[in-house]
């Protein structure tokens, strides 16, 4: 593969990878992570900053206490993430 073919892939896939994430952040669904230290919580996703490190996410709930407001999640503590399977994306076009 020519390295323009690579970077114009690289570039797509950025492209599409970064929509993702935006559209995840602006559904406002009900997300289920599954964390280190087997911990389940379940949260509404927010945002995540800039250089993927932390993520913004609202209405926590996790097996240790009640439902908390707002919270700050280190992606590096995140295994998985799971949307409803009902929840629509935004739609690429």
């Amino acid at each position: 593969m020519s390295d323009t073919a690579e970077q114009q892939c690289r570039s797509f896939l950025r492209s599409r990878y970064l929509y993702f994430l935006s559209s995840l952040c602006a559904c406002n669904a009900r997300c289920n992570i599954r964390m280190y230290g087997n911990t389940h919580i379940s949260c509404v996703i927010k945002a995540i900053d800039l250089n993927f490190e932390n993520m913004v996410v609202d209405e926590l709930e996790t097996p240790f206490a009640n439902s908390t407001k707002n919270a700050l999640l280190r992606i590096t503590d995140i295994i998985s993430i799971e949307l409803d399977k009902n929840t629509e994306l935004l739609k690429l076009e």
